[in-house]
């Protein structure tokens, strides 16, 4: 199957929301496609990382003390990422952000990285990418499956 690399994380949300439905055939095809997409998330972010730069380094200092100010804690004092979308959950997020892009707009040669970067990632985000997939009959499927449960794994099933 050719997907775009930037609709793997759809795919494995699909997936994570089905597994822990039972089922011999169903979970060992799930299973082996969380697998499979992981791997190509793994790549993903791999590119997703940017070149280190003086420049860089020092906004990502003061891009921590942002986080510390503005990220949500759990009780442990760990920040609280959203599962679903794997990006960090904020008390005032609109202040972080007007406080970060200052960070950018304070640096031409790192905003000029930075947009580079993104231009390139974003290029490389919308090409196919080949994955394994396993696929399952209708008959494989668990009777306890909902309808949006469903949904979100349609591409696996014959």
């Amino acid at each position: 199957m050719r997907i775009k690399r930037n609709e793997v994380r759809e795919y494995l949300s699909g997936l994570y929301s089905v597994g822990n439905l039972k089922g011999l055939k169903f979970a060992y095809a799930v299973s082996r496609n969380i697998k499979n997409f992981e791997a190509i998330a793994k790549d993903i972010q791999k590119k997703g990382v940017i070149e280190k730069t003086k420049e860089l380094d020092k906004y990502n200092e003061e891009k921590e003390k942002l986080l510390k100010k503005y990220a949500k804690k759990d009780d442990s004092g760990n920040y609280v990422i959203d599962k679903k979308t794997q990006e960090y959950q904020f008390e005032d997020k609109e202040k972080y952000i007007e406080n970060a892009n200052k960070l950018i707009e304070g640096s031409p040669k790192l905003k000029e990285q930075l947009d580079k970067h993104s231009e390139e990632f974003n290029k490389y985000l919308k090409d196919d990418v080949s994955v394994n997939l396993f696929t399952i009959k209708k008959d494989d499927l668990p009777v306890e499956i909902s309808a949006n449960q469903l949904n979100a794994i349609d591409f696996m099933i014959e």
